[in-house]
């Protein structure tokens, strides 16, 4: 049975209402707890594989949603104002001191690669360590898909959102409806041969529940974040991990990662794609495992 959770609890913080489950294992093994970090417009079904695995290892998980994602908001102000990496930081921290954690480990997918990078930059807890997957240090408009066209094609997005915003929402909201754009999906973020059509079909559902101004959002603000120069004063163990097929955020992005920050680990998933952990969740647990086990010698 999967441990996602189906509703979540709400926390009343001092600049955003944040959505929450913490999940407690039957059996407590470990005085460490995992935050899940997903990425940009996405959903914590994409870990799915790794809360029964954590669970069953003793692990308290933290799983939250990020302000303005499905039911959690910001108390006021606008998008282009309020969602940055600096604010969804401080509602992860000030969620985490409501909930008095205390020693944590990030796992980031994706743009919560930024998310824990961000956290670790600003220092407020005992973090005993951190996984960054499918992570990219520069502007991913620079390296999707094999080139920088990103850097014209989006802005042609926003224009035609601009210009047309109610066809443009109803197309962004019944995208999942179509088998074609459903197998563009599939085909261009994950293993085909190992990710269903019914998992894609829900991960384009609840980025339907997203407006396109999120994506838009925070797609320009992993482009200003310039987390790259601080790599090199990380001070934490940190395991970095990708697939050797992404073609969102390559294995080269994953190098600089790994070269940069101190004495990090680096653990490539064969055939893995932006989202290794759904293609290969048994190697990618027990790789994650092993590494937060060797962290108590």
């Amino acid at each position: 049975m999967s441990n996602l959770p189906s509703t979540y609890n709400l926390a009343k913080l001092s600049r955003a209402n944040i959505e929450y489950q913490l999940i407690i294992p039957e059996k407590i093994k470990s005085n460490i707890t995992i935050v899940f970090l997903y990425g940009l417009v996405c959903n914590n079904r994409h870990w799915e594989y790794q809360l029964d695995f954590f669970l069953e290892n003793g692990f308290r998980i933290l799983l939250h949603n990020y302000r303005y994602h499905y039911g959690s908001k910001a108390i006021d102000g606008s998008i282009e104002k309020n969602l940055n990496f600096e604010n969804i930081a401080n509602d992860a921290e000030e969620l985490i001191e409501h909930l008095g954690i205390n020693n944590v480990f990030y796992i980031g997918h994706s743009m919560g690669v930024n998310v824990s990078l961000e956290l670790i930059r600003r220092g407020k807890f005992n973090v005993i360590g951190q996984c960054l997957i499918s992570g990219n240090p520069l502007d991913p408009k620079d390296t999707m898909f094999g080139s920088n066209k990103s850097h014209e094609i989006i802005p042609l997005l926003k224009k035609a959102y601009e210009s047309k915003p109610f066809f443009f929402k109803k197309l962004w909201v019944s995208a999942y409806r179509f088998p074609i754009v459903r197998k563009v999906v599939l085909h261009g973020g994950f293993n085909p041969e190992m990710v269903s059509d019914e998992f894609v079909e829900f991960y384009l559902k609840k980025i339907g529940e997203l407006g396109p101004e999120v994506f838009f959002q925070l797609l320009d603000e992993m482009g200003v974040q310039s987390i790259i120069s601080y790599l090199p004063k990380v001070e934490i163990p940190t395991l970095i991990m990708g697939g050797d097929k992404d073609t969102i955020a390559p294995i080269s992005s994953q190098l600089i990662f790994n070269n940069l920050i101190p004495d990090s680990d680096f653990y490539l998933v064969k055939d893995g794609s932006h989202v290794p952990q759904a293609d290969f969740p048994q190697s990618v647990n027990q790789k994650i495992y092993n590494f937060i086990d060797s962290l108590k010698e």
